[in-house]
């Protein structure tokens, strides 16, 4: 927003500053329900958050599904009112919301972006995800992580990782604070992670 009285630039005029998109990460966490996407975005958010100097991880919540981290401590602390909440945000997938949601991933404009996306491979995924940089897949089956891959791959998207999930976690724990460690989370996000 320009604030001087230069000619060129009129008092409120929106000055836009283009970005390189390679600076900018915008990293799609996919898998198939239950894998741990939301919670392991909140995982790599905190452990980012905890390291001095590295940039602010910006969360997209690119699903209706009224989940995500925020459920599971709630549930750990008022399972009723977690329960109430996520009836009351619960949507339905529509054409207008995986617009929104892709628009949103569109605009992200911090270095680092993670995007929780639903837990199939969808059309409405494939909007949304058509504008993310790089994805990490999440999966409990050789078959789903082929069939999240070849999603993937159809949209150019490269995999940074693919992670097999093989622990069940109760629904009512808590799992990020302790369970992520910060320097292996920071480089799942940083520049020199090479595709797998």
């Amino acid at each position: 927003m320009a604030i001087s009285r230069n000619a060129d630039y009129p008092l409120g005029s929106l000055i836009e500053v283009p970005i390189g998109g390679s600076a900018l990460l915008k990293v799609a966490v996919c898998g198939f329900p239950q894998t741990g996407k939301s919670c392991l975005i909140e995982g790599i958010r905190q452990a980012i958050c905890s390291q001095i100097g590295a940039p602010y991880p910006y969360v997209i919540r690119a699903c209706p599904d009224g989940e995500g981290a925020w459920l599971h401590q709630t549930q750990v602390n008022n399972p009723a009112l977690a329960e109430n909440l996520r009836a009351q945000n619960k949507r339905d997938w529509n054409a207008t919301f995986a617009e929104t949601a892709a628009d949103w991933v569109r605009s992200a404009n911090e270095a680092i972006n993670l995007i929780d996306t639903g837990g199939l491979p969808s059309p409405e995924n494939r909007l949304i995800m058509a504008e993310a940089s790089h994805a990490i897949i999440l999966y409990k089956t050789v078959a789903e992580r082929e069939q999240w891959l070849n999603f993937c791959q159809d949209l150019g998207l490269p995999p940074w990782r693919s992670l097999k999930v093989v622990w069940v976690m109760p629904p009512m724990r808590s799992i990020f604070p302790a369970k992520i460690n910060p320097l292996l989370a920071w480089s799942m996000v940083s520049a020199g992670v090479k595709p797998i």
